[in-house]
């Protein structure tokens, strides 16, 4: 385990260019507010129920809107509304600047746009989406690790001390050994892949198209590249080995039936997943090809603050970025009290994610990893009630194990627990 010093976390002091600022602010102010008179009627809506208004309009629609006050410029100018549009109206992707610019270089060559001061202008929801977009991250998160990192473990103790127990760990000495690791970086993609397809999240882009997003973007939650085709390239495909700790993966099984199951993942910094459980009570592995990744995460019966699931499990509210989780929640005592990790997996080193786990996961730098989830003894051991000999048993006897069964068992988290024998093929 390493304890690296916690610094100081102290929060920049970030001018927004329109003269946004929080609602706080008002209290200090000169008396010059301009959101009532400039929404009219509108203003006694709250900001968020006006954004998720304006979503609605079209682009024209917009446009004018933005033109006739300097409250409506503000709130039209919000970048995710753009990227909606964009999303709505295009299924080709090629990124100019921002959202806005991008959308309007479908019909025309944009220039560029003077931003007109709106002094006078207090919103919580449009200053905080603004200051997640540019903190620096060191004023976010320390990189506190408490986390065990290991190298030469055995099998026998990752089984006995993590994968039984359900305890995350991160292996520091497998991920150097990959072609992966030797080969893979933007460049290389970029260069050997420029135009091969990839999805990142509602688009199917190519490499380049991507790699131009990374450099330009400025945004809160960046697009994410997390692509489960990569595989059916042979090369990519042979550049990494599933660790044997995870090769007796019991969801191989099912054949046609098995989920999506592994997965590329490209991401500018600033970007990253927030807080969620994998599904299907699986367990992961996270390998880091290129750059670092924060981690944070809580045991299964400690839900993370900020973040309220559904009864069922099957809905997370939380909060819009991970910058604004860290921005509003983060905090190390915190994290250690309720059971939870934190750690930064560093370039070359692989995380070993529980079944259950809540994790979030910020980028720190322009990232590449490799991710997959697998079930394993510990899976079964959790869902079935079995000891963790029987457990082990069982996942050495797949000839006999009823496979649908099985299935049931680990893709609903709320079935009750089956007897290792009910398991079995009779």
């Amino acid at each position: 385990m390493v304890k690296r010093k916690l610094p100081q976390i102290e929060h920049t002091s970030i001018e927004n260019p329109y003269g946004i600022k929080p609602l706080g602010n008002l209290i200090f102010g000169n008396g010059n507010e301009i959101r009532t008179k400039g929404l009219g009627h509108f203003c006694s809506l709250g900001d968020q129920i006006i954004v998720e208004w304006l979503s609605s309009l079209d682009y024209k629609t917009l446009v004018k809107l933005g033109q006739t006050s300097k409250a409506w410029y503000c709130f039209v100018n919000v970048d995710d509304l753009w990227r909606q549009l964009y999303t709505k109206h295009f299924k080709d992707f090629e990124f100019v600047k921002d959202w806005k610019t991008s959308f309007k270089s479908h019909f025309t060559n944009p220039q560029p746009e003077t931003i007109i001061r709106c002094d006078g202008m207090y919103s919580d929801l449009l200053f905080t989406s603004w200051r997640c977009t540019h903190v620096p991250l060191e004023d976010l998160c320390s990189w506190n690790d408490t986390i065990d990192k290991r190298s030469q473990l055995s099998m026998q103790d990752f089984m006995n001390d993590y994968c039984l127990k359900n305890k995350p760990v991160i292996i520091t000495d497998i991920v150097k050994k990959w072609n992966a690791y030797k080969h893979w970086d933007l460049e290389y993609f970029l260069h050997t892949y420029p135009d091969k397809m990839f999805h990142a999240e509602a688009f199917n882009v190519t490499f380049k198209s991507y790699y131009a997003y990374m450099l330009q973007q400025h945004e809160e939650s960046p697009l994410y590249l997390f692509d489960k085709t990569f595989a059916r390239d042979s090369v990519l495909q042979n550049d990494y080995q599933v660790p044997e700790y995870f090769a007796a993966d019991l969801f191989k099984h099912l054949g046609d039936e098995r989920p999506d199951y592994r997965w590329l993942i490209v991401g500018p910094k600033r970007s990253g997943s927030t807080f969620h459980v994998d599904p299907n009570a699986t367990s992961a592995w996270n390998a880091i090809i290129r750059g670092r990744k924060k981690w944070v995460m809580y045991p299964p019966e400690s839900v993370p603050p900020g973040v309220f699931p559904s009864s069922d499990g099957s809905q997370v509210t939380s909060p819009v970025s991970v910058a604004e989780w860290f921005m509003n929640w983060y905090d190390p005592k915190d994290i250690a009290r309720r059971g939870g990790i934190e750690c930064v997996c560093e370039e070359g080193e692989l995380i070993y994610v529980p079944s259950g786990w809540w994790h979030i996961v910020l980028n720190l730098e322009d990232c590449i990893a490799l991710t997959q989830n697998f079930v394993d003894d510990g899976n079964l051991a959790l869902r079935t009630g079995a000891t963790a000999d029987s457990a082990m048993v069982l996942s050495c006897s797949t000839k006999k194990l009823n496979m649908s069964r099985i299935n049931t068992v680990l893709m609903n988290p709320l079935s009750p627990a089956m007897s290792p024998a009910s398991l079995m093929v009779l």
